[in-house]
């Protein structure tokens, strides 16, 4: 009766002891996740920037084109104020 209570005992801890390993790494993933990827894929995470700036006319199509959505709105900061593009 010992020895069963024994191994009983042991197989839930080692099952609830790899239960709480996995879950703390995957946690700890979670948490550094953008500095993973970061340090994986830097290129990904630097923008080069441009010598000349685009019209709004021509970022509101080139949004459009690549989202294959229409654009109601959006935001000019360096304007603060609305500017609306073509609602189809």
């Amino acid at each position: 009766m010992k020895l069963w209570l024994r191994r009983i005992h042991l197989s839930l801890a080692l099952i609830s002891g790899l239960f709480l390993l996995i879950v703390s790494l995957t946690g700890a993933v979670m948490i550094y996740a953008k500095n993973i990827q970061h340090f994986i894929e830097p290129e990904k995470w630097q923008v080069t920037p441009q010598t000349r700036s685009i019209h709004y006319d021509a970022l509101i199509q080139n949004v459009e084109m690549q989202t294959e959505t229409k654009s109601h709105s959006f935001l000019c900061q360096n304007k603060k104020r609305m500017l609306h593009g073509n609602s189809g």
